[in-house]
Order: structure tokens, then C-alpha cells, then sequence
């Protein structure tokens, strides 16, 4: 629980590099290589071992919050409790596990508003992560037909890649601006991952431009969009000066909402502007993991197609996308 730390920077190619040791999504019994990366795992600050009378109290401890979470937070005590088992291998998370498509959950949301606008205009999109060099559907609109890159042939077909990380959220804010707790599904997916890595596959094909009234039409079909998560698990202390550092997550949980619990000697339960903050100590943790008491892994998805909003055809105007 309490965990994301994994953050992917923004990428953006024709065709993604894979991963070639990691083949689990299977479709019609074919199995398919992975589509999202995570970066290298960082080194740890090295911490004192834990005395194992100590060790044996925090696994009870964190066995008992275990236990208190798998009705409000299952997903977030799954992923506890699979890296307390300190085998240290691959969890693959299915849809039936967790739908992370449910309106429930914010990343068809997030597919929405920051993948389809990248896949659609690139670096013109206007976010700050996506590089220059990112051309997107618009920019191969532009390219010469000579150019393999280029979308201006009809029934040219060309496979685009983003990959980012979103952050769950206990709370949610609507188009009003009103604050409010986030659904079930998302409030579990923020204490189960916090921060994850999505990547995007989508795959587009040009039809043919139409000229009306001196307007130039063109649909750009999205053939396939597959979508992969990902995330590290882990407790990882940095190095400041020398000195192991430890980061304190700080949960503030809307009124109403069960408290995710908390190991005892892991965290504390304080009030601040008339909510209950969680303040959650890392190192704590990561104790426990340097001494052998846990391992860490890794977590992906299994690859699937993305809500039919997002993956709905692109119409170029002009030669501008209208994400």
C-alpha cells in the first residue's frame, strides 16, 4: 500500500523499443510482448539490517494491515501483500482484477484529455513533456508522401507510441471545480499504485481528402489503440549529501472515506484544516525490504483496447487535427 513512486518521463516514437524477456498478454492464445517500459530500478540507500525480533513485529504489523484493508483497498492489499511474500516476480494484473476502463477509475479520463491529443498533434498539443520532435497524425499530414513517416498516401498505415505516468487520486474535482472524494475504484488504485506509467499503441490509416468549398477534409482511421500500465513496487530510500533520505507520503482522506491502515510505527494519523492527513514513512519500509522482510517487483496490465471515445477516428481540417 501507499505505493508509486515509478514516474516515466514523456516518450514519444514511430514504434516503441520492447522489452524482449516479457511476453504475457495473450489474445486467441497468442501470446504479445508488452507495449509499456519501466526505467531501471534506482539504487537503494543502504540502511542498518533490522534485529530479527524487530523484522518478525513489522511483517505482523504490516500482515494485520493487510487483513484491514482487502475490503475498502483490495487492489492496494494484493500488491502489499505480494510484496510481503518476498517471492519478487511479475504481477499481471487482468481487467476482471482491476477495470481500469470503469468510469470508476480516472484513466479513461486521463486516455482522453493528455493520449489522444499527443497521438493527434504531438509536440503542438501544448504539454510541457512531449518533445519538439513529436510530429503526431498532424505533423505526418504535413510530411512529403516520399517520407515514410507520412500520412498523406491514402490507406497508408503508420503505429504511434506515447508513454507517461498519471497519478490516482483520492479525490476528485468535477468541470465546477468542487472537490469531493474520487470513486472506490480509484481511491484503492491511489494506495495500491499512487503514480503509474501508461503507455498508448495506437494504430492509424489515411483515407482519402475531400475538398468543399475550399475546405480540405480527411479522415484519419484509428485502426487499432491498445493501452498497457506498469509500475515498480517498491520502497526506495535516496541519498542526499551522503545521508539516506526517506520520503514521507502525505494522504489527505476525504471525510467519510475508510482510513487505509496503516502499519503500526509506519505512519501517523493527523488532522489539518479539518481532514485527516495520513503521513507515511517510507524508510519505514524500506527497513523492512533491506532486511529481507519483503521484495520488490514489478506490476503491468494486460494490454487493452482503449474506451471507444478515445480511440474514435481523427478528422483533420485543413490539415489541423480536431483531437
Amino acid at each position: 500500500m501507499y505505493n508509486g513512486k515509478e514516474s516515466q518521463a514523456g516518450a514519444f516514437s514511430l514504434v516503441s523499443i520492447l522489452g524482449d524477456d516479457l511476453w504475457v498478454t495473450k489474445t486467441g492464445g497468442a501470446a504479445m510482448p508488452d507495449i509499456a517500459t519501466l526505467s531501471p530500478a534506482s539504487r537503494p540507500c543502504p540502511l542498518p539490517r533490522l534485529v530479527p525480533a524487530e523484522l518478525t513485529r513489522r511483517r505482523t504489523a504490516i500482515q494485520t494491515s493487510i487483513r484491514g484493508a482487502r475490503g475498502p483497498y483490495p487492489l492496494a492489499a494484493a500488491n502489499l501483500q505480494h510484496w510481503l511474500d518476498r517471492s519478487g516476480r511479475r504481477r499481471n494484473i487482468s481487467l476482471a482484477t482491476f477495470n481500469f476502463l470503469s468510469a470508476d477509475c480516472g484513466l479513461p479520463q486521463f486516455l482522453l484529455r493528455k493520449h489522444r491529443p499527443v497521438i493527434a498533434r504531438g509536440h503542438a498539443a501544448g504539454f510541457d513533456d512531449v518533445p519538439g520532435s513529436a510530429m503526431g497524425i498532424e505533423g505526418r499530414l504535413r510530411l512529403p508522401a516520399t517520407d515514410r513517416r507520412s500520412l498523406r498516401t491514402t490507406g497508408r498505415e503508420q503505429v504511434l507510441d506515447w508513454q507517461d505516468s498519471v497519478r490516482a487520486n483520492m479525490w476528485r474535482v468535477d468541470a465546477q471545480g468542487t472537490r469531493a472524494a474520487a470513486p472506490g475504484l480509484e481511491r484503492d488504485l491511489s494506495i495500491a499504485l499512487g503514480g503509474y506509467t501508461v503507455h498508448s499503441r495506437v494504430t492509424v490509416r489515411s483515407q482519402p481528402a475531400t475538398r468543399t468549398g475550399g475546405t480540405t477534409r480527411q479522415v484519419i482511421e484509428v485502426v487499432s489503440w491498445q493501452v498497457q500500465i506498469c509500475d515498480r513496487y517498491d520502497w526506495t530510500v535516496g541519498s542526499r549529501f551522503g545521508l539516506c533520505v526517506s520520503a514521507q507520503a502525505i494522504i489527505p482522506i476525504p471525510s467519510g472515506v475508510a482510513l487505509p491502515p496503516i502499519p503500526s510505527g509506519a505512519g501517523t494519523v493527523r488532522s489539518a484544516f479539518g481532514q485527516r492527513v495520513i503521513f507515511f514513512n517510507d524508510r519505514w519500509m524500506a527497513e523492512v525490504e533491506g532486511s529481507g522482510g519483503g521484495r520488490q517487483y514489478v506490476i503491468f496490465s494486460a494490454i487493452f483496447d482503449a474506451p471507444t471515445r478515445v480511440r474514435a477516428n481523427f478528422q483533420a481540417i485543413d490539415g489541423t487535427i480536431r483531437p
